[in-house]
């Protein structure tokens, strides 16, 4: 099994011994950088999270900085927020669902989905699969309660 197919299947594998692996990861660490360094209003912040993710779905806003170790593994819902210093961990996929919104200095582990509609708290270490329409929260983030329509109503934003 190659480097990369452990690192797939979820498994422990050396990301520094495969060449594809670290050209990969240099990619992403150089397109993220750039986006980093990009004013808030620059017009190629897309266009740079769409070459570090390989697609980008309508309403998607990334606040910088953002970090990832592939960027490729990551797949963001349409309409979903992601605040300022957010880290995602991909190397196994990490799909986070639509409409959900992401806390300020967020961290995503490797092979986690998050379902629609979620927030998950500022801080939080996502190690775990968090289901659709709930606020989870901590480290190890968990679920602390259900989205209402009660919630929907009361937010300036919900999409």
């Amino acid at each position: 099994m190659t480097e990369r197919e452990k690192m797939l299947a979820g498994e422990l594998y050396d990301a520094n011994f495969d060449p594809d692996i670290l050209r990969e990861r240099m990619k992403a660490e150089t397109l993220t950088w750039e986006f980093n360094s990009l004013r808030p209003d620059d017009p190629r912040k897309n266009e740079l999270l769409r070459q570090i993710m390989g697609e980008l779905w309508e309403g998607v806003t990334v606040l910088s900085p953002v970090y990832f170790d592939y960027g490729s593994l990551t797949k963001l819902g349409s309409g979903t927020f992601v605040n300022h210093g957010c880290y995602f961990m991909d190397g196994g996929t990490i799909t986070i669902g639509k409409n959900c919104w992401l806390g300020a200095g967020v961290i995503v582990m490797p092979g986690v989905t998050i379902g629609d509609n979620t927030v998950i708290g500022a801080g939080s270490v996502v190690t775990k699969d968090i289901p659709a329409n709930v606020v989870a929260v901590g480290n190890p983030c968990r679920v602390v309660r259900p989205i209402t329509d009660e919630d929907k109503l009361k937010s300036w934003d919900w999409r």
